[in-house]
């Protein structure tokens, strides 16, 4: 999404449910499905474009609600907006997002069932990371430009923590962070 409001959850019957919002019928998003070597890739992107000049009257706004029975990788690119991700209850396997211009929300969840790797690369603006508590956290941080707060971790290099499950849980959840001129705040 280059610009816009983007919400992730889980909770649909199908592999994809969700709305969108849009002010001008030239937004409107592609959303491509295809299976190769027995793999399914969904694809929902904004439709490429020189004239996005979204203002305060506009709106793009997508709400998307994937399967909780279905394990998923995500590859997320941000423009500039506002993103809340909530996984909590998704299969995930591995999670990749650039962040862009904006606030950004990522809510980790409390129900992991198998070990998974998150990479995120921080943007401009603030960018705000919940971990899960009963879950092995281990979080890699490549400082860059912006600041990053990491509370509630235990800090076991320059730039890695982990969460008091780590040795303890039989799942992993591995946080790999670049920051990039923005706030980050790790909880």
């Amino acid at each position: 999404i280059g610009a816009g409001q983007l919400r992730i959850s889980g909770g649909s019957s199908e592999l994809l449910t969700g709305g969108f919002k849009y002010s001008d019928i030239a937004w409107t998003p592609l959303i491509k499905y295809k299976v190769d070597d027995a793999k399914g890739y969904l694809i929902v992107k904004q439709p490429d474009s020189d004239n996005y000049n979204i203002d305060n009257d506009d709106k793009y706004i997508w709400n998307l609600k994937f399967s909780e029975n279905i394990p998923l990788y995500f590859n997320i690119e941000l423009g500039a907006g506002m993103s809340n991700i909530y996984l909590d209850n998704l299969i995930i396997s591995q999670f990749d997002m650039n962040m862009g211009v904006g606030k950004t929300e990522i809510d980790l969840g409390n129900k992991w069932m198998k070990d998974a790797a998150i990479h995120l690369n921080g943007g401009i603006g603030l960018s705000v990371i919940h971990l899960p508590k009963n879950v092995g956290g281990f979080l890699n941080n490549e400082k860059g430009l912006g600041s990053v707060d990491v509370n509630n971790m235990i800090k076991k290099s320059n730039s890695e923590y982990v969460n008091e499950a780590f040795d303890k849980s039989k799942i992993t959840l591995k946080v790999y962070l670049k920051t990039g001129i923005g706030k980050i705040e790790v909880d």
